[in-house]
């Protein structure tokens, strides 16, 4: 018998894909296109998501829960210096995991939360090491071993 699963699913768009490639040419059209791609999937992978489809200028994306589509917006604004939005994401994201009792995911997104600490053009190096800090004793008590290793590099990164 067939099972059921639900999953949150996400289109992307390169907005204005034609006229872009029109201005650009359609090398630099493609390079663009390339970058955007990379960016995405690399978002995709760190919330656990799955590519369903390429679109031409963009993809379909399913996500286990919409938590994970918090996190996946969160990473993304980030790595498009969209520092507010991904904090605002990353905070959604983060109370959706606590409220679930889902403490990896949790600890998951507070390290991409301290990560975001350090990264942001007026860096908090205080906060995103006491932040990856809270990640590694959670960690380390659950035997979260990936978490770990990314707390405790942040931690030192950060010091």
């Amino acid at each position: 018998m067939a099972s059921t699963v639900t999953v949150s699913t996400v289109f992307t768009d390169l907005v204005d894909s034609t006229a872009v490639s029109s201005r650009l040419g359609p090398a630099a059209a493609e390079d663009l296109r390339r970058e955007h791609y990379t960016l995405l999937r690399a978002a995709i992978a760190d919330a656990g998501g799955t590519e369903v489809k390429s679109t031409g200028d963009g993809l379909m994306v399913v996500f286990p829960s919409a938590s994970a589509v918090s996190q996946y917006l969160g990473l993304l604004a980030a790595s498009l210096g969209r520092y507010d939005a991904a904090a605002a994401h990353l905070a959604d994201a983060r109370e959706i995991h606590e409220r679930l009792d889902a403490p990896y995911w949790a600890a998951q997104t507070r390290l991409a939360e301290a990560a975001l600490l350090a990264a942001r053009p007026d860096p908090d190096p205080a906060a995103a090491r006491a932040t990856a800090l809270d990640v590694l004793a959670t960690a380390q008590r659950r035997g979260f071993g990936t978490l770990e290793r990314g707390a405790a590099a942040l931690a030192r990164a950060s010091t």
